[in-house]
């Protein structure tokens, strides 16, 4: 089943951390987009979750400095009236540049768990 919901995050990774829960791996990857508007810098923290048969090739190929456009579903946790919490769980991760010319493109079974 296809996500509703779907965003697409480009950019230099800027870390790859994996976990185990109940016996399956998982990892997650931040990718910073830095804002300028009145001569502030704003700078958001993505987090992306990978999950299922992404997870091996992902923490085989992208490390810190890998350049990456992730295809996501999104999803939402509110807290209270003011706080939220968005989650982006990665759907396709397109490899622009590996350190190295090549591009390659993963995508999420969603068959699998």
């Amino acid at each position: 089943m296809s996500a509703f919901s779907k965003v697409t995050i480009t950019g230099r990774v800027s870390r790859v951390s994996k976990s185990s829960t109940e016996g399956k791996t998982q990892c997650f990857i931040t990718i910073p987009e830095t804002t300028y508007f009145n001569g502030e810098t704003k700078t958001l923290w993505h987090n992306i979750g990978v999950f299922g048969s992404m997870v091996e090739s992902t923490l085989k190929n992208v490390h810190k400095g890998t350049i990456i456009a992730v295809e996501a579903s999104i999803s939402y946790t509110k807290f209270d009236e003011r706080r939220h919490l968005t989650y982006f769980n990665a759907t396709k991760i397109t490899y622009i540049d590996k350190f190295g010319p090549q591009a390659d493109t993963q995508e999420q079974d969603e068959t699998a768990e």
